[in-house]
């Protein structure tokens, strides 16, 4: 697990994206500044930043091969996008207010009460 995480595009291998967080299985390469091969890819949006984190680097984290969730999380409401990889399709669950986010990586629920803490969102 990484925090602060690069997560490069193979075609881009000059340049990466900052994630919040990237979990990998691989172990870390000495010298190499990004994750390799990342399974879960979490951003957290902010005003500013939400329309590019949806957008194009929602697209390249999916078209990643080892990507199997990408978690989109709001920092104005209680609110998390979960991206599920399914074969070939992605799947997309909306979790508001008092759900549950049940992630393949993760061995049990975890309730967006624990991702947001006791703040008033």
């Amino acid at each position: 697990m990484v925090g602060e995480g690069g997560v490069v595009l193979p075609e881009r291998d000059d340049d990466y994206y900052q994630a919040e967080l990237a979990i990998t299985c691989t172990p870390p390469a000495p010298g190499r500044a990004h994750v390799a091969e990342p399974v879960l890819i979490v951003e957290v949006l902010s005003p500013s930043t939400a329309v590019h984190d949806r957008g194009l680097k929602l697209d390249d984290y999916c078209r990643l091969a080892s990507v199997r969730e990408v978690l989109l999380i709001s920092s104005t409401q209680r609110r998390v996008q979960y991206w599920r990889r399914e074969g070939a399709r992605w799947l997309v669950e909306n979790l508001i207010g008092g759900a549950e986010l049940t992630l393949e990586t993760a061995l049990t629920p975890i309730p967006l009460a624990a991702i947001y803490g006791v703040s008033g969102i």
